[in-house]
């Protein structure tokens, strides 16, 4: 029996050594086990920081861009509206310039229809009096007619007085041919004789 006491330990000694090696190889698996899971959720959390990192430069970059393409947009907005502007300053002033010449033209021909006017009255004036000059032509070839047939009529008179008085001079002494009388009618007859002439012209 001592020896049965004995060698029970004996025999169960190599089943707890196992059994306490099992665990310890047990605990070493679960140690390592955890600590790779702890490196590969640090891994993990590493590739996910450096995953939102990416995004976030990619967020950047593209801000970037839109920035500078909001940046050209805006230079090229405001290049157009310097040309817009110079535009509208070079338009207001043809428009001001246009406004100028026509408000100078409108006086012009105002100026002109007012000269018109007067020139028009004065054509009016001039016809009336044309047409009261050409009557008085008329009545002034009349008269020369008149007056040429007068100038005829009283030459023939007064050579007709000349000649008669130069017979009854004949006829008289030579005391009396001197008369003052027969040179007065002389002088009258060429006077007459010279008006005549002069209206015939």
């Amino acid at each position: 029996m001592p020896d049965d006491v004995q060698l029970a330990p004996v025999a169960s000694a190599p089943v707890r050594s196992d059994a306490a090696l099992n665990g310890a190889q047990l605990d070493g698996v679960q140690r390592l086990i955890a600590d790779q899971r702890k490196a590969a959720e640090a891994l993990l959390s590493e590739v996910c920081a450096l995953e939102e990192r990416l995004k976030g430069e990619a967020k950047a970059a593209e801000a970037a861009q839109a920035f500078a393409a909001a940046n050209e947009k805006a230079k090229a907005a405001v290049t157009l509206e310097l040309q817009a502007k110079e535009l509208a300053a070079a338009t207001s002033e043809s428009q001001r310039a246009l406004a100028t010449e026509r408000k100078n033209v409108q006086t012009r021909i105002a100026d002109l229809q007012q000269q018109l006017s007067v020139i028009e009255a004065r054509a009016k004036e001039c016809a009336a009096e044309e047409t009261v000059a050409e009557r008085k032509a008329a009545e002034a070839k009349e008269r020369v007619v008149a007056c040429q047939a007068a100038s005829v009529a009283a030459q023939k008179e007064a050579k007709a007085a000349e000649e008669h008085a130069e017979a009854l001079k004949k006829e008289l002494p030579e005391s009396a041919q001197k008369l003052v009388g027969i040179s007065e009618v002389q002088t009258l007859a060429a006077r007459i004789s010279e008006q005549a002439s002069a209206l015939s012209r």
